[in-house]
């Protein structure tokens, strides 16, 4: 769980290398965000996609 309470704003590099590299990379490893804002969201929702 990655827990995005209070984090403003994530960076497009950020996002990809956790939700694109790092999960393509550890597929058995679920990863679940929490209190992300629309914002962070949409970068997270950005990276996905890219797969």
């Amino acid at each position: 769980m990655l827990d995005f309470k209070g984090v403003e704003s994530i960076g497009q590099a950020f996002a990809d290398e956790i939700f694109r590299v790092f999960a393509n990379a550890h597929r058995g490893i679920e990863l679940i965000e929490l209190h992300a804002n629309p914002e962070v969201q949409r970068m997270i929702h950005r990276a996905r996609a890219a797969k």
